[in-house]
């Protein structure tokens, strides 16, 4: 806990604070700028947060830089530490003299309380954990309607994600969300491997064809393997195999250049057309027609010229592109002439059964390759599917739970504070989006003492191990809802800080709650710091 905050600046040396309600009590005539607000920030600062060196420039304006000393007690043991305004990223560690003993980083003293605090089994900094509830003028984190959002940008989808780890309930989502991330990184990998040509992109149908082919390339194998002495001896018959896929292959071969011959030879007629007319050939157009727009024709003529010279110039360009093509197919045609001439040359060496093994073997190898990119390729998709599913089942079980957890505890809270029987507020929650609803009643008073109303229905439910509720928040609340708040205040059993003034129009009872439980109070005359600039010009 807290035990205690000790500054040169201000009027009270020391404020000390109870184990569990601390009370800064403002006057009965509500004055302002008094201090409430920003002891408050300073307990938030103190606490890791640092909305104090932005929203309070005025204090460091007035009275410089300055430093507080803190004593926090955890298990009977006091820790000791000092924190300035200088620099908002240091804490330094002290004796019980407060001598610097040595220097943490905000995240490390932070950590430090996370432990002491015992949250090191929620995902979450001390930070994230408490910042939300630490309700300060100045801190934008009081939007009634979005009572999850620590901060003006803040969206919902991370607003529940920090609600779902606050109540240990996130680690499954997580996990799931792990797997589905991981698989989305294979895919964007595999995806750039195929655009730079590292792996081909399988078709479904070419799989299909594939696996077809190994089956029938594997049955030749073993029949290879059952029947080797047969081939042995007489090796005609695989070679009969072998001759009939290769004239196939060359079929296939012949086909690709007769086409690509019959378009080079267009090409090539398309080139030998004959040239443009000569202006020797329109001055005899006019002799049998006076008439002729020579000069018309002329322009025309000339248009023509140009596109000739620029379509010429892709004709000479598509031409070579298909005589490097017919070199490759005649090049391949020659390759396996050259096999089918090896193959009739010697159909009784068993040599040729050692290698259509072999090439059935690195055959099977590469068809096997296909196949298992693309089942790679099939399993990364059914994957992505089958966790996202989970993940949508799993959240809705989770957020529904968690739903009607704080919706029961809205409701307990929501009657136990007003006297009169009023409708309690509906918190609706999925893994995506949630609302915050203030069903019949969107009165400032009623939006108010709802958002006080969640709070703690999440300090009940949570290990969230402090809160902060300032003044502005009771404004508006009826006197008696506010009367029955002080009595709940007082039975929580974690250190809760609030402001308040204008105590006497609450029943006597709450007024005994405030006073009994403050930890300092501040009036006019008595403000938090020894310096007064409220009417500085």
């Amino acid at each position: 806990m807290l035990k205690q905050i000790s500054c040169e600046l201000f009027r009270t040396k020391t404020i000390t604070f109870n184990e569990h309600l601390n009370v800064v009590l403002g006057d009965n005539q509500a004055t302002n700028s008094i201090g409430k607000s920003t002891l408050l920030m300073i307990i938030d600062f103190i606490f890791g947060g640092s909305t104090y060196l932005e929203h309070n420039k005025d204090v460091v304006q007035e009275l410089g830089e300055h430093e507080y000393k803190v004593e926090f007690i955890f298990n009977g043991e006091s820790y000791y530490f000092r924190r300035s305004t200088v620099n908002k990223s240091v804490v330094s560690k002290c004796d019980s003299n407060y001598n610097i003993l040595n220097e943490l980083t905000t995240n490390e003293y932070t950590s430090f309380l996370k432990t002491k605090y015992d949250l090191d089994t929620v995902n979450l900094s001390f930070r994230e954990i408490t910042s939300l509830y630490l309700r300060v003028w100045g801190k934008p984190n009081s939007f009634v309607k979005k009572p999850l959002q620590s901060f003006d940008k803040d969206v919902d989808k991370k607003e529940i994600i920090r609600l779902l780890k606050l109540f240990e309930k996130y680690k499954l989502i997580e996990q799931l969300n792990d797997k589905i991330n991981t698989e989305k990184e294979l895919r964007t990998n595999f995806n750039k491997a195929v655009r730079d040509e590292l792996i081909p992109n399988v078709t479904k149908s070419e799989y299909n064809k594939t696996t077809e082919v190994i089956k029938n390339v594997e049955a030749e194998l073993e029949d290879i393997k059952n029947n080797i002495l047969k081939y042995t001896i007489n090796t005609s018959e695989l070679v009969n195999k072998e001759l009939l896929e290769l004239k196939k292959e060359k079929e296939d071969l012949l086909k690709i250049k007769f086409r690509l011959n019959n378009k080079r030879e267009r090409l090539l007629s398309n080139l030998n057309q004959k040239n443009p007319i000569k202006s020797r050939q329109l001055n005899q157009l006019t002799e049998f027609f006076p008439t002729s727009n020579v000069d018309k024709i002329a322009q025309i003529e000339q248009f023509h010229t140009k596109i000739s010279k620029i379509l010429k110039h892709e004709f000479i360009t598509e031409k070579e592109h298909i005589e490097e093509r017919l070199f490759v197919v005649q090049d391949e045609i020659n390759d396996i002439d050259l096999k089918i001439e090896n193959l009739l040359g010697d159909t009784g060496n068993p040599i040729k059964v050692v290698n259509r093994i072999y090439d059935l073997t690195y055959q099977t190898k590469d068809l096997k390759q296909l196949e298992k990119t693309f089942e790679r390729k099939d399993t990364i998709k059914t994957n992505i599917t089958k966790w996202n599913e989970e993940l949508e089942e799993n959240a809705k079980k989770l957020t529904d739970n968690i739903s009607e957890l704080i919706n029961k505890e809205l409701v307990k809270i929501n009657n136990e504070v007003h006297e009169e029987k009023r409708t309690a507020p509906v918190f609706l929650l999925n893994k995506d989006r949630y609302s915050f609803e203030l069903p019949k009643n969107t009165g400032t008073g009623k939006a108010f003492i709802d958002l006080v109303i969640f709070d703690l229905a999440i300090y009940n439910l949570s290990r969230l191990p402090i809160l902060i509720h300032d003044s502005f928040l009771f404004k508006n609340i009826e006197n008696s809802s506010l009367s029955n708040l002080a009595k709940l205040y007082k039975s929580y059993k974690k250190q809760t800080f609030i402001a308040i003034d204008e105590i006497n129009k609450y029943d006597i009872n709450a007024q005994d709650i405030f006073k009994t439980n403050k930890c300092i109070e501040l009036d006019s005359k008595n403000l938090l710091f020894t310096k007064d600039w409220r009417e500085k010009s």
